[in-house]
């Protein structure tokens, strides 16, 4: 019987999110052939991770953006527990992690033949450097520092460099310069046999909150952060209420820092008693948020893939989402697409967009079976078969 391979899966956070989510399917449908063990900080995912069949848990995180001993640290790891595969995410964990990793091997063959150890090094930047929301005086010295980093550890350090759609690795290629023989895709995805609409969660969600079986509700999960969109979601569905006399509502689902600030620009607006925040949830909640959408709404300036869209997809909901590359990539013909940039224009485009759809009934049955038969490219099976593959097991 073969030995299982080892598996160091290295990421900066342990709250739920978009990637931590990734982490912990990659574990839930390989742990019967790879041993995980994950290094990120104490937070509600390692009692998940160690739930899914993570054998061990190392709490470390960098203290800041160039810090050694934390390459160290993960070298150290590496090397005492024999390890055979690392995975790490996001360009601060991933060029640490990974140039950690590089040391660890050049040891191993400093001590031994080159031939006697391998060590597979993989890097993963979900959504592209050139995409995060700096402010403007950071933005260009954050862009070229990021950019040597992210060429040379893509290129020098790693074996494998990860990329979510086609047009991320077009991005990877053409505007980071990593070499195409270096870059895999993989896409996310989800189990299609849970996210399916249910009309008793649907019921249970809307008499939580108080949403009559009238109200036609424009939803949205994602965390409240700059690359998300909120502000110009709130102020295209203020709009909106200007333009028709349905009993609308939005329904605004996460936390963030920008929570609060979202909740002062609804009461600037006037329109506090039209947007519900449901502030932090339950994932398990998920499926009635989902289910008590008429329509989601997904403008986001930048996404590594967008999980949730795809969880939107497969629940039925029609949607309209930025039109940034890599959402047209998951979405494809199934969806509508608006613009996004921080401006009037913007505004009043997706509120136009959205007054559209509800008032046409027949195009929100046909964009919800779009979404259904558009999701299922993205089953959990196909996801863990790809990995496998990566992962040689």
């Amino acid at each position: 019987m073969n030995k299982k391979k080892k598996l160091l899966m290295c990421y900066h956070s342990a709250e739920f999110g978009g990637v931590e989510k990734q982490i912990l399917d990659i574990i839930n449908g390989l742990s019967k052939d790879i041993d995980f063990i994950v290094v990120c900080p104490n937070g509600p995912m390692v009692e998940e991770y160690i739930r899914a069949g993570a054998i061990k848990h190392f709490a470390l995180s960098p203290r800041y953006e160039a810090d050694l001993q934390y390459s160290l640290q993960i070298r150290r790891i590496i090397l005492s527990e024999n390890i055979d595969i690392i995975h790490a995410h996001e360009l601060l964990i991933g060029s640490l992690a990974i140039f950690g990793a590089w040391l660890a091997l050049l040891s191993c063959k400093l001590r031994r033949p080159p031939s006697a150890y391998s060590l597979q090094r993989i890097y993963h930047v979900h959504t592209p450097f050139s995409q995060w929301q700096h402010k403007s005086f950071k933005k260009i010295p954050a862009l070229i520092i990021n950019t040597i980093v992210n060429f040379v550890v893509g290129n020098i350090f790693a074996t494998n460099v990860l990329a979510l759609t086609p047009s991320i690795k077009r991005h990877r290629i053409y505007k980071e310069f990593i070499l195409p023989s270096k870059i895999t895709v993989i896409p996310n995805g989800i189990d299609l046999s849970v996210f399916k609409y249910s009309k008793s969660e649907r019921m249970k969600f809307r008499k939580k909150y108080n949403l009559s079986s009238n109200d036609i509700v424009i939803g949205n999960i994602s965390r409240f952060t700059q690359e998300k969109g909120h502000e110009i979601l709130i102020k295209a569905f203020s709009e909106v209420l200007k333009l028709n006399q349905f009993s609308l509502k939005l329904v605004l689902a996460g936390s963030g820092n920008l929570l609060n600030s979202m909740k002062s620009l609804a009461v600037e607006l006037k329109i506090q008693d039209k947007v519900i925040f449901t502030e932090k949830f339950d994932e398990e909640d998920k499926i009635g948020i989902l289910s008590s959408f008429d329509l989601f709404v997904f403008p986001s300036y930048a996404e590594g893939f967008g999980i949730v869209l795809l969880e939107a997809m497969a629940v039925g909901l029609p949607i309209i989402a930025s039109d940034i590359p890599v959402l047209k990539d998951v979405g494809g013909n199934s969806l509508e697409y608006v613009h996004i940039q921080k401006s009037e224009k913007t505004i009043i485009n997706l509120a136009k967009s959205m007054d559209s759809l509800i008032k046409d009934k027949s195009k929100l049955i046909e964009m919800k079976e779009k979404s259904i038969q558009a999701s299922k490219k993205y089953s959990i099976q196909i996801f863990w078969t790809n990995y496998k593959t990566l992962y040689c097991v």
